[in-house]
């Protein structure tokens, strides 16, 4: 038994001491009368428990997993949110692109062109499982038939006579319209190349040519440059289409809707400039979205990574994937060297979904592995000390504390999210190591207390427990509540969840664990099998072999050989000091970046097409736009052409900058000699004069820019607008140092508008604003949850320690562990992101374990040697502490195996987590205190007791000591 000083007396300790007494103390009697309750009552107890559980799980019955992406990454009171429930109440509707990539030594051939109209239609012609089909669910536009386009480009030797018979036909109507705003049309002087069928021609023959197009699904192919005819397709010459993709790269009519040069990937060229070959073909099809008929509970997927889409839709997409799978097959048994790739609306929902919850087969994996662990922990090695139902048990407590977990947060309709899955490994971690804490708290009662009752043993054993395992619990259970005040909602969702699941952990450990290890005793103290316990031994001995206490001696030679050694510890602090100023370069190169791509594992489908398309289509940005609500446009003209300005000239972040604008005063200019920008008109003019040009050849392109109060009516004034938009395509960004900024410089140009009229909305939108936003925001948070985390760990250690220099090295040793892992996750090459975000958030919990514990007993131990003290420190917390950590690692080695990007990153955060943290409580801060520890102080027996009743020897405090392992968060 160690010498002790003499203690002090309560009036010689300090306040800070006293209230750390005074709660330990506490703490110790509820548990000592909380052990000896249950272990009277173990059937009882566990009957409780069970009812507990149950009248919990029914609030499963309101569970709710959100599917919606806006109600999972993005914060529900920005902007970006607002405005997106206003785009599509008013909006409506839009488009989904079905996109196919052909890749082969040169696509412009005729039997490249050709299997891609096989493909073609047997889009067209597959039925869904609902019976729906490619024309019954795409997305329709006019199609402009050869007689409009000659009118619109006559041969240049008929233009002046097409011309003049327009302008006579409709001189013969008295140069007006219904309205009488038209006065002229222009002279035969005019330009021919402003010749406009819509103008020129009467509007009634005009509007009946019009109505009388066929309405045809929206496509971008190069089939259109052949009228998708398979009679002339199947006659194509490699002459034939380069001289039809040089002469047409661009629609005239629909313009960049579709540019078919832009459909081409790694093009080579003569030196004349001319298209002569190409790698890769692109094709798309667009479907139909409807904003009105989604419903995100119905169609989205677990992981909240499904784009809007009907039901019918998204059932038809799985029919197109099944033809873009058949005809990759075929292709590749034909042995042609034509490769196919391919992407559906539902395909980044669908693989994204797949491999975020692809891990879950991993867990019944991992909880074989870890009840092996247990055994091997908690049992010894003969028949009747080998506690294996009772290991068994223990992990039953971790699905008990999920299940009611679940329960309680769905009952106050807390949603569920796809960050959620790793929970069970963090509980499962949590709740093994309280067994630890529990079963070596028994192995460490004296020879005196053995001789107790089993109710009383089983009361000091839970006594000497319960302030470890509460004080982690709590340090835990603080850390994760204040984590849940961050404003991202799928983030908030989770603390929520972890918060109940580990303090429920801790209640099921310390009642129906410490129920069922009573009645595992008393099998054990009658000589039944642990494995089989209706065979009973008599006159059982246990061999010498199992009852060696190999780790406190593997650990008092190395400390007392190696690292406590002049040499050791300059090795320790070398090793730091090495470590330390790699991190901090890591840490100042951490950068904050996500690409959804990465939950996209490079072996799928999706995979290889975004490969293939970032290789051959590195330009291809982000779609984007510019939205004004119900203003009146009349009157605002000069405030959109300041915004059409701007936009114009922030070339560097966007391009495809086509806007309606300029070449609606052009239209009215050439063609009605008013210049709407120096001219006042009246709303009824400008609402004539905008049907006239969305009817135009050249105009009717920009229809889809438009949302009106009635439908746009060929030949009539428009009615309100309700909506228009400006779009744009954002440039490719490296990451958020240069899309964020290009980001808020648009959204500042929208709302900069100084609208006066109507609802004044304007903003600008696109679907990547939804990642952008969180990525401006992440950093904030990270650093926000981290310090929270922090000041709540550190508030709740220091009642446990009530030493204000370990204090202070336990927070140097949680600093040192978080700059290392940061450090080192930048070489790992993980970024800040919402899933090692929710991480980081983890790692707190688990550095300051390890740390405190050893510090803490540290000052148990009596003596004026620091060494000595050390030593008898690492020696008898070492291994608990260390077969905490390894409970970690295999809690998240089997996420290491899974292709999902948010387990990969756990993992790899965690792993690095448990090395340093165990590096730098373990190793590190045992040097230090050999150097700088402060002297010890004597338990609380004659300081801060309540009453004489509840004195302790210090043995029983060290004994108590012993048994403190980590319980990881």
């Amino acid at each position: 038994m160690v010498e002790r000083n003499r203690p002090r007396s309560h009036n010689h300790l300090s306040c800070f001491e006293r209230l750390s007494y005074s709660v330990i103390s506490s703490t110790e009697s509820f548990f000592y009368a909380l052990g000896k309750c249950v272990a009277k009552n173990p059937f009882r107890t566990i009957l409780i428990c069970w009812l507990f559980v149950i009248v919990s799980s029914l609030g499963l019955l309101r569970f709710y997993q959100e599917k919606n992406p806006m109600g999972l990454w993005v914060p529900a009171n920005s902007q970006f949110k607002k405005d997106s429930d206003w785009l599509m109440g008013t909006l409506e509707t839009a488009y989904r692109v079905e996109t196919a990539i052909i890749e082969a030594d040169d696509v412009l051939i005729p039997e490249v062109i050709q299997k891609l109209y096989d493909i073609d239609q047997r889009v067209r012609s597959v039925i869904s499982s609902m019976g729906y089909t490619y024309e019954d669910l795409c997305f329709k536009i006019p199609e402009m038939d050869s007689s409009l386009m000659l009118l619109m480009n006559p041969p240049s030797q008929s233009k002046q006579k097409n011309k003049k018979m327009a302008k006579s036909e409709h001189l013969g109507n008295n140069n007006t319209n219904t309205n009488g705003v038209i006065k002229d049309v222009g002279d035969d002087n005019s330009d021919d190349d402003e010749f406009d069928p819509s103008v020129h021609f009467d509007q009634h023959t005009y509007c009946n040519l019009v109505e009388s197009m066929d309405i045809v699904c929206y496509g971008q192919t190069v089939l259109d440059l052949w009228q998708n005819s398979e009679r002339k397709i199947r006659k194509l010459t490699k002459e034939k289409i380069l001289e039809r993709i040089n002469a047409m790269k661009q629609d005239p009519i629909l313009g960049n809707l579709k540019n078919y040069e832009s459909l081409l990937g790694d093009v080579r060229r003569n030196s004349t400039g001319h298209i002569i070959a190409a790698r890769t073909l692109r094709a798309s099809w667009m479907t139909h979205l409807n904003f009105s008929a989604v419903n995100m509970d119905d169609v989205g997927n677990y992981a909240g990574t499904t784009e809007w889409g009907s039901a019918e839709c998204l059932d038809w997409e799985t029919s197109f994937l099944r033809v873009m799978d058949e005809s990759q097959q075929s292709l590749r048994q034909q042995n042609e060297n034509i490769t196919l790739y391919y992407s559906s609306g539902r395909s980044f929902g669908d693989i994204s979904g797949e491999s975020m919850f692809q891990g879950i087969e991993v867990l019944f994996i991992g909880s074989v592995i870890m009840l092996l662990y247990v055994q091997f922990v908690i049992s010894k090695f003969n028949w009747v000390e080998m506690r294996a139902v009772l290991g068994a048990v223990g992990l039953l407590s971790v699905g008990m504390a999920l299940m009611a977990g679940c329960g309680i947060c769905s009952l106050f309709k807390v949603p569920f999210g796809p960050v959620h899955t790793s929970l069970p490994f963090l509980l499962m971690g949590l709740g093994v190591d309280d067994m630890f804490v529990i079963v070596a708290c028994w192995d460490q009662l004296t020879a005196e207390e053995r001789k107790q009752p089993l109710h009383e043993r089983v009361g000091i054993m839970l006594k000497h427990a319960g302030v470890s395992i509460t004080v982690t619990t709590a340090t835990d259970v603080l850390a994760f509540v204040v984590g849940s005040t961050t404003v991202l909602p799928s983030l908030q969702s989770y603390c929520l969840y972890t918060a109940i699941g580990v303090l429920l952990t801790f209640i099921f450990v310390v009642t129906f664990f410490i129920a069922c290890f009573t009645i595992d005793q008393k099998r054990l103290e009658n000589s039944y099998n642990g494995v089989l316990p209706w065979i009973k031994y008599e006159n059982y001995k246990p061999n010498k072999f199992s009852q060696a206490g190999t780790s406190h001696r593997v650990f008092k030679t190395v400390y007392s050989k190696v690292i406590l050694t002049w040499p050791g510890k300059l090795a320790v602090v070398s090793v730091t000091l090495i470590c330390l100023g790699f991190s901090i370069q890591g840490c100042l190169r951490l950068e904050q970046k996500f690409d959804p791509t990465w939950f996209i594992p490079d072996h799928t489908y999706l995979g290889k097409f975004l490969e293939k398309k970032a290789i051959y289509y590195p330009n291809y940005g982000f779609e984007a736009g510019t939205y004004i609500g119900a203003v009146n446009y009349t009157h605002e003209l000069g405030n959109l052409k300041e915004m059409v300005f701007q936009l114009n000239n922030c070339t560097d972040i966007i391009s495809n900058t086509v806007f309606w604008l300029e070449p609606f005063r052009n239209y009215t200019l050439k063609i009605y000699k008013i210049d709407i920008y120096e001219e006042e008109i009246s709303d009824g003019q400008f609402n004539l004069f905008m049907s006239r040009f969305l009817f135009s050849p050249k105009g009717a392109r920009f229809q889809a820019n438009f949302k009106f109060a009635q439908p746009l009516k060929c030949g009539q004034p428009a009615s309100k607008i309700q909506m228009s938009s400006f779009d744009y395509v954002f440039r490719p960004f490296s990451g958020p140092a240069e899309h964020v900024p290009a980001m808020r410089r648009v959204m500042r140009i929208s709302k900069d508008l100084n609208l006066t009229t109507g609802d004044r909305f304007s903003t600008s939108w696109s679907r990547i604003y939804a990642t952008w936003i969180t990525d401006e925001i992440i950093d904030d948070e990270v650093i926000r949850n981290i310090q929270l985390a922090l000041i709540a760990v550190m508030v709740c250690t220091s009642l446990l320690i009530a030493n204000i220099q370990i204090c202070f090295w336990v927070f140097v040793m949680i600093i040192l562990s978080m700059v290392n892992v940061c450090g080192f996750i930048q070489r790992w090459g993980i970024t800040i992101d919402i899933v090692s975000c929710v991480a980081l958030q983890l790692a707190i919990g688990l550095c300051v374990d390890y740390a405190t514990h050893i510090g803490h007993k540290f000052l148990t131990i009596d003596g004026e040697d620091k060494q000595e003290r050390v030593l008898k420190t690492v020696t008898s917390i070492g291994s608990a502490v260390l077969y905490g950590g390894c409970s970690t690692l295999i809690g998240v080695t089997m996420l290491g195996f899974s292709d999902s990007y948010n387990f990969r990153t756990f993992f790899k955060i965690f792993l690095l987590v448990v090395i340093f943290g165990l590096f730098h409580g373990v190793v590190l801060l045992p040097v230090i205190l050999s150097w700088v520890g402060p002297k010890p102080y004597n338990s609380h027996k004659n300081g801060g007791r309540h009453r004489d009743d509840t004195v302790e020897s210090s043995d029983m405090i060290e004994a108590h000591e012993v048994t403190a392992v980590n319980a990881i968060t």
